[in-house]
């Protein structure tokens, strides 16, 4: 548990209760990089098919990843990086 001390009004909190919103993410990160690498799948003519799979995984890692950077304050409401 780590204690995040807001930047904005210097109140404490624990800062390891955003993963909900980093999941929920890290799911539709992978359902835009698996339609983009569908997409380029037909377009190539049926031949990249394979970059469906890579693609879904990179998506959902870089957006749940990118999610649980940030946190936000209880009391004032301002959203900060870690």
């Amino acid at each position: 548990m780590a204690k995040i001390i807001c930047v904005n009004c210097n109140s404490s909190f624990e800062g390891d209760k955003n993963f909900p919103p980093a999941i929920g993410a890290a799911i539709a990160g992978a359902t835009l990089g698996g339609t983009f690498g569908a997409s380029m799948g037909i377009a190539a003519g049926g031949t990249a098919i394979p970059a469906t799979v890579p693609l879904a995984i990179i998506g959902g890692v870089l957006s749940g990843l990118g999610v649980i950077q940030f946190v936000k304050c209880p009391n004032c409401k301002k959203i900060f990086r870690k």
